[in-house]
């Protein structure tokens, strides 16, 4: 040993070309050191080992090369000959920070009114915390000993539990904040499970989002708005359905779906099925509701419609309906109708084809017809258009001839007026000029036969009168 026995001790050296200070020992030593420095008094303060460096370009220390080094700037490294900053660590294997209990890693900044970080492990759990000046610490984030992250909250919950403000991935904006708790996803977000709603909503603003509002909320009206872009969705699923709304509230005047349009557009569809595969139902309410299956055709009351509409029930139109029309058309199996447009025809099949026309026609035969005699022929019920009148008197010879006159009265059979001028009936069946003056007849009116001069002996007059049944 050299004994200094408390005394300073000043050694000066010049020397620039081998070290002034240097133990070497060559033997096998056990547990002993090469230097001890030890103190067993009772200093106040002072230093074991203190160097002084003010030469830039001179290590304070270096052990083994670079397994620690202490620069001329104050920079410590582990692993490194020049480390550039003030601790830097190169290992490749591992660096371990063992304390007792509760240990803390603690990073601060000397710069007045900024923030000081601390990583704490407590337990199996290990936690960030945040000081904002001399403020009281903060806890920012805690990974849990199973695996679980806590963001906000000490007490995670799952895999990533974030309370207490909002998330943003991608994106620094959040056009429709809540104000609590929100997320913003600037790119594309896939999900291979269940979203579920709680009433807070997942909202989005921009092209391809999805809007949930109250979804699970029984009291208030939930939608699904894609805000006018596309949003297309995949799915092979074979077992399940892919897409269900099911609310097991007691919802009042509301709907578990609305579709809405309240722009001004020029074209397109609010809802639309494409379906090719005639094995599948392209739409089907209540099994038997209303169904339109694969290859098309729909049904009103049964799942398996056989025509293009297939209602099983009875119709109520309250207005009016369209049925195929046009010249000749096709009626030849039970149950078929049709208009035919030329011939003015409603057109059934019923045993055969068979026809309804709203063209009419009365005849009446007279015997022995004398000028002035007047004659009530009947009542309409419905209003008529006069379009034809016939006649013809027997015996058939050319001496023979009879003048009638076709007239109209009143609901109470007055105040006749002429539907046309006055016809002369003879053998050739005559008929009138194809112009009717007073063709039309009010509904309730009467129609009468006046008889003019007879000519030769007529023992028999008869008269056909052609009309429309016209709508009210």
């Amino acid at each position: 040993t050299i004994a200094f026995a408390g005394f300073t001790v000043d050694w000066t050296t010049n020397e620039t070309a081998s070290d002034f200070f240097n133990i070497t020992n060559s033997g096998d030593f056990g547990d002993v050191s090469l230097m001890v420095l030890q103190q067993t008094g009772n200093p106040t303060n002072g230093t074991m080992l203190e160097i002084i460096n003010t030469d830039a370009n001179v290590d304070h220390m270096v052990v083994g090369g670079t397994d620690f080094v202490i620069t001329a700037a104050g920079n410590v490294g582990i692993g490194t000959s020049a480390p550039t900053a003030g601790l830097v660590v190169m290992n490749d294997d591992s660096i371990e920070i063992n304390f007792s209990t509760s240990p803390d890693l603690l990073f601060t900044d000397s710069s007045a009114g900024d923030d000081d970080w601390n990583i704490e492990v407590s337990a199996d759990d290990m936690t960030m915390w945040q000081r904002v000046g001399d403020a009281v610490w903060t806890e920012r984030m805690t990974l849990k000993g199973s695996g679980n992250v806590g963001i906000g909250t000490t007490a995670a919950s799952g895999i990533l539990d974030v309370e207490g403000g909002d998330v943003f991935i991608g994106t620094a904006t959040l056009t429709n904040a809540s104000g609590n708790d929100d997320v913003s996803i600037e790119g594309n977000l896939e999900v291979d499970g269940t979203i579920y709603g709680d009433g807070s909503g997942i909202t989005g603003v921009t092209a391809g989002s999805v809007v949930y509002n109250n979804i699970g909320d029984a009291a208030a009206e939930s939608t699904i708005a894609f805000a006018g872009f596309t949003v297309d969705w995949t799915t092979n699923e074979t077992a399940s359905d892919f897409f269900n709304i099911t609310n097991s509230g007691d919802f009042g005047d509301v709907s578990l779906m609305v579709l809405q349009q309240t722009g001004n557009p020029t074209n397109g569809t609010m809802l639309e099925i494409i379906n090719t595969d005639t094995n599948v139902d392209s739409l089907l309410v209540n099994t038997t509701d209303f169904v339109v299956i694969g290859g098309g055709n729909v049904g009103v009351g049964t799942s398996g419609p056989a025509y293009d509409l297939d209602v099983n029930g009875t119709v109520n139109v309250a207005t009016s309906i369209e049925i195929p029309s046009g010249t000749g058309p096709t009626v030849d199996a039970e149950g078929e109708i049709a208009i035919d447009t030329t011939d003015d025809q409603f057109v059934y099949f019923g045993g055969a084809k068979r026809v309804l026309s709203f063209k009419q026609m009365k005849a009446f035969t007279l015997e022995n017809p004398a000028d002035a005699d007047n004659f009530i022929l009947w009542k309409t019920l419905d209003p008529i258009t006069i379009t034809d009148i016939e006649c013809i008197v027997d015996p058939a010879d050319a001496a023979e001839s009879v003048v009638i006159d076709v007239q109209e009265r009143d609901s109470t059979a007055d105040n006749p007026a002429t539907v046309d001028a006055t016809i002369t009936c003879d053998n050739d069946g005559a008929a009138d000029d194809g112009t009717l003056t007073n063709g039309a007849i009010d509904a309730n009116d009467w129609i009468s036969l006046d008889i003019g001069a007879v000519t030769g002996t007529v023992t028999q007059v008869s008269v056909t009168i052609y009309y429309t049944l016209d709508a009210e």
